[in-house]
């Protein structure tokens, strides 16, 4: 064993002899010694050089592969170079080293340690960013060239003289912003543009850029980058967002665009670079109303405006200008709906015979009922959606006949009852089968629960009717079908066609335009022999409901089956066929397509089908024809027909006929009944969790396939949708205010929840409470920006001084009496009597006269409960100033008028309730942060006595955090006031508070309300005594309530609801 580390820890020995035996072939006599040496040399350079050794050591073995014995001495130098630098250097080099030099071929060794020794000048900063490039250095090399990585680095050198955590940001981001360059030297020639114009904000356009880059090609990301600097070179705008905002609307337009939309932009650079982000900015609205060659004509206007008039030319291009609209319209080809809605109304009422709303279809995907799509015509059983703008055609006269054949698809979905499907009602043109399907299936259910659960009481013969009961007509129907993706689709194109068919034979004037536009449609369409056995089949459906009907080549093996559905689709076309026909004829076409393996129909031979030879041929079935029906669809779940075959694909979307979901909306008209107990589907006879059951069960949801970024899950659309039917009820019983949800026959709610909470209500008419009679759904407040917090301590910093010192006099702390203290509060008279005593006895008396109470803890629980109904989005100012607000103090009224006022696009310039509470509860906290007391922070609302919302922002065994600084920003209007509920589930929670002290602050902005919180005629009278007595309650378990209100005219029930608080 070597011994040239004496005074070295033995392992240090050990790891030089087993390195050396692999080195040692490597080396000459000469260059044994002279690395031995080298080692010596760096191990006594530091008293803790040894580690660096140790090191080297190790990596020097896995570098024999690559490096020679000259290239390892030269190494070694370069590391005994940088070991008298700093320690730490040295250790990222040797660290790094098999990397980089396996990648360069063992090439730079002295040139990687030498730019580390330009880097470094003595600071610890310098040498933690040398040390990140070494760690960098693999991954650069792998995309540059060394005259490229040593470009890069020393130009983010000279960043570090503005800041050294800057440099190494820059550094993190650099190497995804040069991969996105094919000539990584134009990457670098722009960074360096870039810093000489804002080197400020060189990070931030290094960490955005690269996620926007990705989706440009390699010219296209280099004309981007070149605006860019042009515009930030123009000056007078903000460069820290600048990528965002040029990037970002790209992403909102078709790629095939891009090259146009950047040709614009540069001729705008040579004219005015600070009006390109401007005019990106609404590029995306511009191309829904002109396509891109339209888009010249009207961008040469605006740059002869720019070349005559500045500020004129600014606003053109910001569509800030009544030229501007003027212009585009003119050119324009496209139809709005807000152009068209109110003659789209009458015409589409005039049609049904009824009064029809006609809304966007935007509204309902922001209602998130099911609906995700905003360009698809739909409706929901009540009223029409259609897309907000049209431009399909190269003329309005063409766009907005799209928009009456479209509009006139939904009228006839609902004047011609494709959703008044009654299970029971027999077809009027095929035998029913639904009532022998049905049965069989329920023998099916009931068979499998006594499979599984065998100990369950059998005597009752409604136990499994029971279970299945809750369900829509629809659903029921579904549910006979083994592949409910495959009923769906058939069920809608049957439906389709026969309501297409009564439209136009009902009114023919509108039949020319309904042809056009399904011959569009035809020539769209794929090939059906390209297609597999069932796909083809279901896309021939789709064909033959677009009016296909000459000749068509289908798979020959198959050629019986495709005549069949032609037949029963035919039949469809009668005048008098209902929606109860459809589901018949979809029976029969779901037992033609799924008894067919889905495999490729490529290279099968196929023949003509004449569909005008078939055209007038009758469907028939005969006995036998039906009971082969009966038993394959009584079997289906058992057969292995389709074990090997590839998984059914729904055909491409017809669209113009938009969206068609009957088990939803079925669902929603049930809901909408006024029938209330006698009503399977009432408010009072579903629970959400039964509510998400059903929808789960439904193919026609859309859960993933969202346009919008909301939260599409079962629980939130169950959710949504309570909340929906629960406001139409209220404005239907506001509308007939006979009628009350009230009701003496109501009866106790119940939930599985472990997260809801009933609790009683008290009825000051009857003198008694209803029994559980309220549900409190708790739930944690989501979260956004943390920032909010601290921006409001800063605003406010004057008020948060005096607000800690005003809290630490709401309760009194726990005191102890302090005797013989030299100051104090008063004499302590034991003491003066001894001290005369002492005089008088010649002794020298205490001067330690005087007593005083110390504090010795806090013992405070406080709980502030936040009233967020719709309400609070009011302005605070006084209610009797001027303006054009005028806030509806119904909620159902108030929701409808704040989406009202979003789409209007009116900026708040005002300060809202929910934000002064926002503010006070960021105030609060801090004052009760620095007091130490036990807090929590909720906030209410709700929506009937089923659903009060209690939303937890700190509970009161939460440690503060920066979630809870998220929950504060997230705070916002919601629905109706039921106060009593929420203020008893405070109470429990200050229950189980061990705390001398406790406190309740009831913060709102006005009287409680809520629907059905009332007897007819009594609602105000019956929401302020039940909250009194809540108030009382809290008394009573000693828990002083405070109640806090913006209401300037609230003295009237105010008085009655705090008068036993004192």
């Amino acid at each position: 064993m070597s011994n040239i580390f004496e005074k070295y820890p033995e392992n240090l020995n050990i790891e030089f002899d087993n390195s050396f035996k692999v080195l040692k072939d490597n080396f000459s006599d000469e260059q044994r010694n002279e690395w031995k040496d080298l080692i010596k040399s760096i191990t006594d350079s530091g008293v803790r050089s040894w580690e660096i050794t140790t090191a080297l050591l190790k990596k020097s073995v896995d570098l024999s592969e690559i490096l020679k014995g000259a290239e390892l001495i030269q190494w070694a130098k370069m590391i005994s170079n940088l070991v008298n630098l700093s320690p730490v250097l040295a250790s990222s080099y040797i660290q790094n080293s098999d990397k980089f030099l396996s990648i360069t071929k063992g090439r730079h060794i002295d040139s990687m340690s030498v730019m580390a020794e330009n880097i470094y000048d003595g600071s610890w900063k310098s040498g933690n960013f040398a040390s990140k490039v070494f760690d960098h250095s693999p991954k650069f090399l792998k995309v540059l060239t060394f005259a490229e990585f040593e470009k890069i680095i020393y130009f983010l050198n000279e960043i570090t003289t503005q800041s050294y955590d800057m440099a190494v940001e820059c550094l993190d981001y650099s190497y995804n912003f040069l991969t996105k360059f094919h000539s990584k030297h134009t990457g670098i020639e722009f960074l360096s543009n870039l810093k000489s114009k804002s080197s400020r904000d060189l990070k931030n356009i290094l960490e955005t850029s690269p996620k926007f880059l990705i989706k440009f090609d390699e010219n296209q990301r280099v004309t981007l980058m070149e605006l860019i600097l042009s515009i930030i070179g123009a000056g007078g705008y903000s460069s820290s967002t600048i990528m965002d905002d040029v990037a970002t609307p790209f992403t909102k337009i078709h790629r095939s665009s891009y090259d146009e939309i950047l040709e614009l932009c540069k001729e705008l650079e040579q004219v005015q670079p600070q009006v390109i982000i401007g005019f990106l900015t609404k590029v995306p609205e511009i191309l829904n109303k002109i396509d891109i060659n339209q888009m010249k004509e009207w961008f040469d206007e605006g740059i002869k405006l720019l070349n005559l008039n500045r500020d004129a030319g600014v606003a053109y291009f910001k569509l800030e200008s009544l030229t501007s609209e003027t212009s585009l319209s003119r050119i324009s080809s496209s139809v709005e709906y807000d152009s068209v809605k109110d003659l789209l109304q009458l015409y589409c009422s005039a049609l049904a015979g009824v009064d029809l709303e006609i809304l966007p279809s935007s509204e309902l995907v922001d209602k998130n009922i099911g609906w995700s799509s905003t360009m698809n015509p739909t409706t929901e059983g009540k009223s029409i959606y259609v897309p907000e703008i049209i431009n399909r055609y190269n003329n309005k006269i063409t766009n907005y006949k799209w928009f009456k054949v479209i509009s006139s698809h939904q009228v006839g979905r609902l004047e011609f009852g494709s959703f008044n499907f009654h299970f029971d009602s027999e077809s009027i043109y095929f035998n029913n089968m639904r009532e022998d399907l049905y049965n069989d299936f329920s023998k099916k259910i009931k068979t499998q629960e006594e499979i599984h659960f065998p100990l369950e009481d059998k005597n009752s013969e409604n136990e499994i009717d029971a279970v299945i009961t809750k369900k829509t007509d629809f659903n029921k129907f579904f549910e006979l079908f083994q592949s409910r993706k495959l009923v769906s689709d058939i069920f809608a194109i049957v439906e389709d066609t026969r309501v297409e068919n009564c439209i136009k034979n009902k009114y023919s004037g509108l039949t020319k335009d309904f042809d056009n536009v399904k011959l569009q449609a035809l020539e769209k369409r794929p090939n059906i022999n390209t297609l597999n056995a069932q796909d083809a089949m279901v896309e021939f459906l789709v064909q033959i409901s677009l009016g296909k009907s000459d000749k068509t080549k289908v798979p020959k093996k198959y050629l019986d089956k495709f005549k069949n559905m032609f037949v029963i689709l035919n039949k469809i076309s009668n005048i008098d066929s209902d929606v109860h026909d459809s589901s018949e004829a979809t029976i029969r076409i779901y037992k033609l397509i799924y008894s067919t393996e889905n495999e490729s129909t490529e290279n099968e031979e196929t023949e003509d089908l004449d569909l005008d030879q078939n055209q007038d041929q009758d469907y028939y079935e005969d006995d036998n024809i039906l009971q082969e029906i009966m038993q394959f669809m009584m079997n289906q779940d058992s057969m292995d027909i389709h074990s090997e075959s590839d998984d059914y694909q729904s055909p491409e979307q017809v669209d113009y006929r938009g969206d068609f979901k009957p088990e939803l909306v079925q669902l929603l008209e049930n809901m909408r009944s006024m029938d209330s107990e006698d009503s399977e589907f009432s408010q009072e006879n579903i629970t959400p969790e039964m509510l998400k059951e059903l929808l789960e069960q439904m193919e026609d949801l859309d859960i993933e396939a969202t346009e919008r970024p909301i939260d599409s899950s079962t629980d939130m659309i169950a959710e949504n949708i309570l909340k929906e039917i629960s406001a139409e009820l209220s404005e239907n019983s506001k509308n007939n205010p006979g009628d009350t949800d009230n009701s003496e026959d109501f009866e106790e709610l119940e939930t599985d929840d472990p997260e809801s909470y009933i609790y009683d209500e008290w009825d000051f008419r009857s003198n008694d409470y209803k029994p559980r009679w309220c549900i409190v759904k708790e739930r944690v407040m989501g979260e956004g920006d943390k920032a909010y917090y601290d921006e409001t301590l800063l605003d406010y910093s004057a008020l948060v001084s005096n607000l800690r010192r005003q809290f630490e006099m709401i309760s009194p702390e726990m005191l102890k009496k302090v005797n013989r203290l030299e100051d104090g509060e008063e004499f302590d008279i034991d003491d003066v009597i001894e001290a005369f005593v002492d005089i008088k006895t010649g002794v020298s008396p205490s001067e330690k006269l005087y007593w005083r109470r110390n504090k010795i803890q806090r013992d405070v629980a406080c709980v502030f409960l936040l009233d967020v109904s719709a309400s609070t989005a009011e302005s605070i100012e006084d209610s009797n100033t001027s303006n054009d607000w005028d806030v509806p103090d119904d909620p159902v009224d108030y929701m409808k008028w704040i989406k009202s006022r979003r789409k209007s696009g009116i900026v708040r310039t005002y300060k809202r309730i929910i934000d002064v509470e926002k503010e006070a509860s960021v105030l609060l906290i801090d004052a009760l942060e620095n007091l130490g007391d036990q807090y929590g922070i909720y906030c209410f609302s709700g929506y009937g006595r089923e659903n009060v919302e209690f939303y937890t922002v700190k509970d009161l065994e939460e440690s503060m955090n920066d979630n809870i600084k998220g929950r504060i920003d997230k705070i916002s209007p919601l629905h109706a006031t039921r106060m009593g509920p929420a203020i008893r589930h405070a109470i429990s929670k200050l229950e189980k508070v061990q705390s001398r002290t406790k406190l309740l602050f009831l913060i709102s902005d006005g009287r409680p309300q809520d629907r059905g919180y009332s007897r007819e005629g009594v609602e105000k009278e019956y929401a302020v005594h039940d909250t009194k007595m809540a108030l009382t309650e809290a008394k009573s378990k000693d828990i002083t309530a405070f109640c806090l209100t913006v209401d300037k005219n609230g003295h009237d029930y105010l008085k009655t609801m705090t008068q036993d608080m004192g």
